[in-house]
């Protein structure tokens, strides 16, 4: 009797998710609509209807669309109340973002991130997150998304490692940052979460590249992402230099690379340098390669390249694509994409995570 009950709470919960999704991703709906799409009897529909409403997780309001007749009622997400904040953390900038459960972006702050210490980076992240959950706490925060370059074990909540900061080893984000706020948190690695922000976007197995300081990759492929601890570090990949030597990606083709091999930031790279346009064909040259290689194995047509490189070096971008045009198939779609939605992407995963919960 005891699994019997059990059984039947779960399958209430079960609908109960199945319908706010369906709200979410297709709303306005009726009730009548509700009940065609998810097979559920008209008294199940009004049950969960009633209780979401209660939560105010969604609103009626009037089909004005209808110009005779009356007008019938039809639900959709409260836009105005259970906001999401995302956070993406990366050694070249921190971005924060507030957005509801439409995904829809209220506001967007971004800062610079201070990587001497764990600390420091922590006290960066804290004054934006600080200034988001300030402003609309009073409009009920329901949970947080951390966006994390490097490494994360998500089911732990730990960023295992970031090289450019000293000190950062498996940093429990969700422990410490759900103890600031008291809301659940929910860590992703950046790259999947700039996927996640627009997957819709694409519509098809897609791979993404963010070239900052490090190199990371997310991989989406028949509607889920590939994962685990440390997989797809693309950045570790092996590669004979021109001198050939082997190094790492990384040591070859991010922003800490070139400034290395040039003593200037990536912010003066922009001006004419003598051999500026050998170290970025050497850069592409060795990007294009990985990538290929990457796309090839997992039987992807769709690339994506964003971060700080792509975006701060034009050049780069106008070379790296014209090699993976010689490497890659014919069919190859290649876009440039905005890194900023990585913070966006993790409040997406977030509300996606938090909204089964209920």
């Amino acid at each position: 009797m005891e699994n019997k009950v059990i059984n039947q709470l779960h399958m209430r919960e079960m609908n109960l998710n199945e319908v706010l999704k369906i709200i979410r991703e297709q709303g306005p709906l009726t009730r009548r609509k509700l009940q065609d799409l998810t097979g559920l009897s008209w008294g199940g529909v009004s049950q969960i209807v009633t209780r979401l409403l209660n939560q105010n997780l969604i609103i009626e309001e009037k089909d004005m669309t209808q110009t005779a007749g009356r007008k019938p009622t039809c639900l959709k997400i409260n836009g105005q109340q259970n906001l999401i904040l995302g956070i993406d953390i990366n050694s070249s900038g921190i971005t924060a973002v507030i957005q509801n459960l439409q995904n829809e972006v209220l506001e967007q702050i971004t800062g610079t991130a201070d990587c001497t210490s764990k600390e420091g980076l922590l006290t960066s992240v804290y004054q934006l997150a600080d200034e988001l959950y300030q402003k609309y706490k009073d409009r009920t925060i329901l949970a947080m998304g951390i966006s994390m370059q490097s490494a994360v074990d998500e089911q732990k909540g730990l960023s295992l490692y970031l090289k450019e900061c000293p000190g950062w080893k498996d940093v429990p984000l969700c422990e410490i940052f759900t103890e600031r706020y008291e809301v659940p948190v929910y860590l992703a690695h950046d790259p999947d979460c700039l996927v996640a922000s627009n997957v819709s976007m694409f519509g098809e197995d897609v791979i993404l590249f963010r070239i900052d300081y490090g190199i990371g990759m997310s991989v989406f492929k028949n509607g889920d992402f590939i994962k685990a601890p440390g997989m797809l570090e693309i950045g570790n990949t092996l590669i004979q230099a021109k001198d050939r030597k082997i190094q790492t990606l990384n040591s070859l083709a991010t922003i800490s690379a070139i400034e290395k091999k040039t003593g200037r930031k990536i912010q003066d790279f922009a001006q004419d340098m003598p051999g500026k346009s050998g170290i970025l064909q050497d850069a592409a040259g060795y990007l294009a390669m990985a990538i290929t290689n990457s796309a090839v194995l997992f039987d992807i047509s769709t690339v994506l390249l964003s971060g700080k490189l792509i975006e701060q070096v034009p050049e780069i971008f106008t070379e790296l694509q014209k090699n993976l045009k010689t490497y890659l198939p014919e069919q190859t779609r290649i876009f440039k994409y905005d890194e900023k939605r990585a913070a966006a992407g993790a409040a997406w995963i977030a509300a996606e995570r938090q909204l089964t919960a209920f």
